[in-house]
């Protein structure tokens, strides 16, 4: 955000809004409500297309949000202080073009108060990286699986000859030999289990409903015990949010790793957000609405555009002792519930969004 918070004018604005606007919350058309300039309302449209929570933007100037210079600051005070509605065209707002901004006069005891309104477009998801799962992913879990089941049989019985030389031989050169081969055995299996990662993934079948919540809530404890021990997690919920269908454990670990991947690049903030987009994308191969959203926000100092365009690459990372596997196993999840993922760099924040289907509708058992 730019420009420059007046604390002290904004802390004395009415905290009450027209129980009216409570209706706003049911439209997918994005909605601020000011007075003075300051938000005072902001409806779901709104916060997701801003990807700002409702602390982000009740209570700031609308200056503070879209930058002094932007005309629909000017739209707003000329509507405030002429009383007529005002509509402004082909505009760029939080670095999404907007084909329509109105701004009208409300019917409010406060003599400036106006709402602004836009259009949220459906965007839709960008592919590459369902194009990366389709022709990159595929041949590596195939060669996964093969691999696995290849070389695991033959070093099984590699690894019980050693064992049982081990326990034969009497001359301590030759029994320390015998454990070299079962050691060395067990570092290439622990291998191919890393390699497996690529097609370990629940089938369907044994999905059920996940609250996302749960989810969030064991990685965040698991992260504050462990390896994001110096960096501040909080989540911010949307507690409507339904369960969705899937397989708890995998969620577990995807998000997990993008916990893991913030922590790691030195974020000293990491948000897990979950919300309800009522203007969702679709899936670009399935055509399924996506309108459950879990995010990963994180304040570290993002990433290259290469890297950016190979993230999901098996095999790829900038770490020195990575072995680019993380995001590979968040891909493979998402993939498997049906949903996407995408990143971008907003307001200085790194955002990891994945976009869930809702569940499909359970039959209800008779007795």
């Amino acid at each position: 955000m730019s420009g420059v918070k007046t604390q002290k004018s904004v802390k004395n604005k009415p905290a009450a809004v027209p129980q009216a606007l409570a209706m706003l919350d049911a439209l997918p058309e994005a909605v601020l409500a000011l007075e003075d300039g300051v938000i005072v309302y902001a409806n779901h449209a709104a916060m997701d297309f801003t990807r700002t929570s409702a602390k982000g933007l009740v209570g700031h100037r609308l200056a503070d949000v879209f930058g002094a210079a932007h005309p629909a600051c000017s739209a707003a005070d000329a509507a405030a202080k002429g009383g007529q509605n005002l509509t402004l065209r082909d505009l760029e707002l939080c670095q999404h073009p907007v084909t329509r901004l109105s701004v009208s006069v409300m019917p409010s005891g406060a003599q400036s108060a106006v709402l602004l309104s836009w259009p949220v477009e459906r965007l839709p998801l960008r592919s590459e990286w369902l194009v990366q799962q389709r022709t990159v992913m595929k041949p590596a879990r195939e060669l996964a699986r093969m691999l696995a089941h290849e070389i695991k049989n033959p070093l099984a019985g590699i690894r019980g000859a050693a064992q049982l030389l081990g326990r034969a031989l009497v001359d301590d050169d030759d029994r320390a030999l015998a454990a070299l081969i079962d050691a060395e055995t067990q570092r290439i299996l622990r291998l191919l289990d890393k390699v497996s990662l690529l097609d370990d993934v629940s089938a369907p079948e044994s999905f059920s409903a996940v609250n996302l919540h749960g989810i969030t809530d064991h990685v965040i404890e698991c992260a504050q015990a462990g390896f994001a021990a110096g960096a501040a997690l909080r989540a911010e919920y949307d507690p409507s949010l339904p369960d969705i269908d899937g397989h708890a454990d995998a969620l577990v670990q995807a998000v997990m790793n993008l916990a893991k991947n913030a922590a790691e690049a030195g974020a000293h903030n990491i948000v897990l957000r979950t919300g309800y987009d009522l203007a969702p994308q679709y899936h670009p191969e399935t055509g399924r609405r996506l309108p459950i959203v879990l995010s990963v926000e994180d304040d570290g100092p993002g990433m290259s555009a290469e890297t950016a365009a190979r993230l999901f690459e098996p095999c790829y990372t900038t770490k020195p002792e990575g072995e680019g596997l993380g995001l590979v196993v968040v891909s493979r999840v998402v993939d498997s519930h049906g949903g996407m993922v995408n990143v971008s760099r907003v307001g200085g924040k790194t955002v990891f969004r994945i976009c869930f289907p809702l569940p499909p509708r359970r039959k209800e058992k008779t007795v």
